[in-house]
């Protein structure tokens, strides 16, 4: 897929190993835009994309579209995306956005995984839960961010790229 093509590949969510798309298009509506808001709020919409990521859990909460049998199709994508986002290296603003978002990814893998059973709706509120807390701590960053002479002037918020230019 082409880079520079902003309708399949926009530049802010070629950050990613994992086209978000791969993974939202096997989500319900509210689920999948949260995903969506989530992935690219460091590098596009930054503190208002956490909120609209916010107000789409809280619509998934009062219409909640259970996890299917299509969303153990995005399973594998969740977790490579998020190993991504443990992994790689790159500024404080990184770690810290990178955190936000894999702990955010971990959620979404539970919610999706949740079996009926004893505590089935015990556990799915747990999960989406979890994944408001990490919006907010990442709207939290991005606010930092956003903020002159605060901890993260100057930095880049994106990952480092290995040098291979002398291979």
């Amino acid at each position: 897929m082409d880079k520079n093509d902003f309708i399949r590949s926009p530049a802010h969510y070629t950050v990613y190993p994992v086209q978000p798309i791969e993974i939202t298009r096997h989500l319900g509506f509210c689920l999948g835009n949260a995903v969506k808001y989530v992935l690219r709020a460091p590098y596009k919409g930054g503190v208002e994309d956490c909120l609209k990521a916010r107000q789409y859990l809280a619509w998934d909460e009062q219409t909640p579209m259970l996890p299917s049998v299509m969303a153990a199709y995005c399973l594998r994508d969740i977790r490579d995306l998020r190993e991504f986002l443990e992994k790689t290296p790159g500024d404080q603003l990184w770690k810290d956005i990178a955190e936000w978002q894999a702990k955010f990814l971990l959620s979404l893998g539970e919610y999706l995984q949740v079996y009926p059973g004893d505590e089935y709706f015990f556990r799915l509120a747990c999960s989406k839960r979890a994944m408001i807390c990490c919006v907010g701590e990442l709207r939290r960053v991005l606010e930092l961010r956003d903020t002159t002479g605060q901890i993260y002037e100057g930095m880049t918020g994106l990952p480092e790229v290995p040098d291979t230019e002398g291979e």
